[in-house]
């Protein structure tokens, strides 16, 4: 390096130039070039899983990684009518029933008037946890509603209404529940049904749903080890964005999606279609719904 050093402070520039020319020849004969200006490569575009599917929740147009498991719905529009408030299945997949869901709210029933009026089922509130203290209350009208339903000849069901924010109240709730039934065994499943309340001072005002299918499989899980069938009912909303389907395939499903057809992504056992449907035989409007029993090919 000192040589180097001394040799440029005696020839100066000419041997700078003339090391630099070397290099160059060097260069060309091993194929080498000057580098290039290098452009940074474009962004690539985010990937889009091939399996996403677009749905409406009730407020709006989401992308879903739908569930593996969970059965989809084969219904169309095309495949129902409606005569006045009552919407009907025309399609050949299903046997349709025409059921009501109740609580004290509609009043006293005559239930024999809605077996003729063409209604088939019921589901009926059983009770309800409160939406401020969580007190587990019962629904004033259920056993007259229950007997009388049964007696008319319809097919029952029971929903209780939940407001659990964990696992273990809603394993509590259905404890209640079995214990109001009293050895009672309704011939339709037992509902969880859980909808936040958002008034001040409510144990759900803001919506957590964290725990949610847990809540409804501790439900489920408590009923159906009791013998009985059990569901579970949900808004679109909740469906897509709030329970996980794939972990509650062994329970029905009854969907709240009132309009002139269901436009869930996923099968449901039970559709509620109506909240203010007109029934003779209850003097205030009621929840209508239908039962979808797949038909033997």
């Amino acid at each position: 390096m000192k040589k180097l050093t001394a040799y440029l402070k005696t020839y100066g520039p000419i041997a700078l130039a003339g090391i630099i020319l070397v290099a160059g020849i060097c260069l060309l004969a091993r194929g080498c070039s000057a580098p290039k200006e290098v452009t940074a490569p474009e962004p690539a575009e985010e990937e889009v899983p091939e399996n996403i599917v677009w749905v409406h929740d009730g407020a709006n147009t989401i992308p879903i990684t739908p569930y593996v498991g969970v059965p989809v719905s084969t219904l169309i529009s095309e495949e129902f009518s409606q005569d006045g408030d009552i919407i009907k299945y025309t399609g050949s997949s299903y046997t349709a029933l025409q059921g009501v869901d109740v609580s004290e709210w509609q009043g006293d029933i005559d239930w024999q008037t809605v077996a003729a009026d063409g209604i088939d089922f019921a589901i009926i509130r059983i009770g309800f946890r409160g939406c401020g203290e969580g007190t587990l209350e019962e629904d004033s009208s259920f056993f007259f509603n229950y007997e009388q339903a049964k007696e008319a000849g319809l097919q029952v069901g029971v929903y209780y209404f939940s407001q659990a924010i964990t696992a273990e109240e809603a394993k509590k709730e259905a404890e209640w529940v079995l214990k109001e039934l009293d050895e009672r065994t309704p011939s339709l499943p037992v509902f969880f049904d859980w909808e936040p309340v958002v008034k001040e001072g409510s144990r759900t005002k803001d919506g957590e749903h964290a725990l949610l299918t847990d809540c409804a499989a501790a439900f489920c899980s408590t009923i159906e080890a009791a013998g009985l069938e059990a569901g579970v009912y949900y808004n679109c909303s909740q469906c897509y964005n709030c329970y996980d389907l794939s972990q509650l395939t062994d329970y029905s499903f009854w969907l709240t999606a009132p309009g002139s057809a269901p436009d869930c992504y996923y099968a449901s056992d039970f559709w509620q279609y109506s909240f203010e449907g007109q029934v003779n035989g209850i003097p205030n409007a009621v929840d209508r719904n239908i039962m979808f029993m797949p038909r033997i090919k």
